[in-house]
């Protein structure tokens, strides 16, 4: 919705506002980029470019994680997710960690995957009111020929709170998880 963008028309040097996948996708994937960059040159955990943690194998399920993690759902009157906006617009700054930001980043990348009944257990602690954002993502293998459904993994994110509140990544509604 109202992006903005470099356009020809209706001069050489000038910028036009478009909606859609067409203005969107190039946005989304400039960012990405971005994000790209950020885990190469080494900003990950500490926020400065530190040669030593650079992340060698960055899998496009991180990648993923990341972006949508990014969004910002303020726009306007809709309430993610809308068939007009997705999730919201992305905003890189809110989930890249930079020297001397008050919001913190936490990258978990299992790229040895899980079996069966298996799941994957991280704790940690959030001592801020700023709000908490998650993301799940995964690569998923190709199904056999004709399968229907054609998803092989259903994997399924639960937040737990020290209450023992928790939150589905799957329970949303009025643009917010649904508590228990």
């Amino acid at each position: 919705v109202a992006i903005m963008s470099v356009s020809a028309w209706p001069s050489t040097n000038g910028y036009s506002s478009l909606q859609g996948t067409s203005m969107a996708t190039p946005n989304v994937n400039g960012t990405a980029g971005l994000i790209r960059c950020y885990l190469r040159e080494g900003y990950y955990p500490t926020g400065a470019a530190v040669p030593a943690d650079t992340i060698g194998y960055i899998s496009s399920a991180l990648m993923r994680s990341m972006v949508m993690a990014s969004a910002d759902p303020n726009i306007g009157a809709y309430v993610v997710p809308s068939f007009d906006i997705g999730w919201g617009r992305i905003d890189v700054d809110s989930v890249l960690y930079f020297a001397g930001d008050r919001r913190k980043l936490i990258i978990k990348d299992d790229t040895s995957g899980l079996a069966t009944l298996e799941f994957r257990e991280e704790q940690f602690v959030v001592n801020s009111a700023i709000p908490l954002r998650i993301s799940l993502a995964w690569t998923d293998t190709a199904a056999f020929a004709g399968a229907n459904p054609t998803l092989v993994n259903n994997l399924d994110l639960e937040v737990v709170a020290p209450s023992g509140t928790y939150y589905r990544g799957n329970q949303y509604s009025g643009g917010q998880s649904v508590a228990n």
